[in-house]
């Protein structure tokens, strides 16, 4: 995809523009020289007096979209725009196109983080980076990168939220919620990736669109999974082996045949001849201690069966 750089017009951020500290802004502004976009004027007049959200889609006066680059956002979230100049609340964007990369990679921030219906034209890349919470609700970006990462809070990627390559988030440690309910995760042929994460409390699935490529959970860890069926992806793609869960949310289905269904969308030398038990034995673990003994049973006995399938096959 062929990328141009907004038009821009040169301003010199004005400490007496509402800013929300002028000393320290002044006195920057003034061994800086740095050339914004009048988008990016508009979003640090906004931000100063918190007012962030009422930002429109678009620049009014000349029906554009409201541009502001990878690289300011970078440095805005980095505090090189200024010392504490963002609020304790953190940056939220909303109805904006991002140009160019935000790679923020091994970088802590301290505050929370929110792009709600944004349109990212470049790269997000969180790589090992500690942070409070990652809110990309509605937004579409062309690659995520989230591996390592330390969220205290939750990363939530629902409801509008695309992107076009693999989300990768493998090693995550997030100490609140992942939340992918309602995304479009069409990377091929890795759709996403949280292989190893740890997730202390729930992992949503639900109402995912457009799903083509693998979804790997391998020796991930969850504390409840909150999943519909149709969300997993065709019989091969879905990687379980050493994913664990602590329970399902009382609105997920637990009935058998759904149950055995998403076990059967393992990988499928997993259930043949390298048959993997472990999937099995951690479903009918949950079942049996939130008072499912039937189905728990029953999965036991189908592990059963495919084992017996496998021994025959070596």
């Amino acid at each position: 995809m062929k990328l141009h750089s907004p038009c821009l017009d040169s301003h010199r951020w004005q400490s007496e523009t509402s800013v929300r500290n002028p000393e320290t802004l002044l006195k920057f502004w003034s061994n800086n020289i740095e050339t914004l976009s009048s988008s990016e004027v508009k979003f640090l007049n906004a931000l100063a007096a918190d007012k962030t959200e009422t930002l429109p889609l678009r620049d009014q006066a000349k029906e554009t979209p409201l541009v502001i680059r990878g690289s300011f956002l970078r440095k805005l979230i980095l505090g090189q725009l200024g010392e504490n100049l963002v609020p304790p609340e953190g940056i939220d964007i909303k109805h904006a196109q991002v140009i160019g990369d935000v790679v923020l990679r091994g970088c802590t921030v301290d505050f929370p983080i929110s792009l709600e219906h944004c349109k990212v034209l470049g790269i997000l890349d969180f790589s090992g980076a500690t942070i409070v919470d990652l809110v990309l609700k509605g937004t579409s970006v062309e690659r995520l990168y989230l591996s390592e990462i330390i969220c205290r809070g939750s990363i939530v990627l629902s409801y509008g939220f695309r992107t076009l390559h693999p989300m990768v988030a493998r090693g995550a440690r997030i100490g609140g919620q992942l939340g992918c309910s309602g995304g479009a995760f069409l990377g091929y042929p890795l759709a996403i990736s949280i292989e190893a994460a740890k997730i202390e409390e729930a992992f949503f699935w639900r109402q995912v669109k457009g799903l083509w490529g693998i979804v790997d959970l391998t020796n991930a860890r969850v504390g409840c999974l909150i999943d519909d069926p149709d969300s997993w992806p065709s019989r091969g793609n879905l990687r379980l082996n050493g994913f664990t869960y602590g329970s399902f949310e009382s609105n997920t289905s637990t009935i058998y045949f759904d149950r055995l269904d998403w076990l059967r969308r393992q990988y499928e030398p997993h259930l043949a001849d390298d048959f993997r038990p472990q999937p099995f034995e951690q479903l009918a673990k949950v079942l049996r201690e939130t008072g499912r003994e039937a189905e728990a049973t029953k999965i036991a006995i189908s592990k059963l069966h495919f084992q017996r399938d496998a021994n025959f096959l070596r």
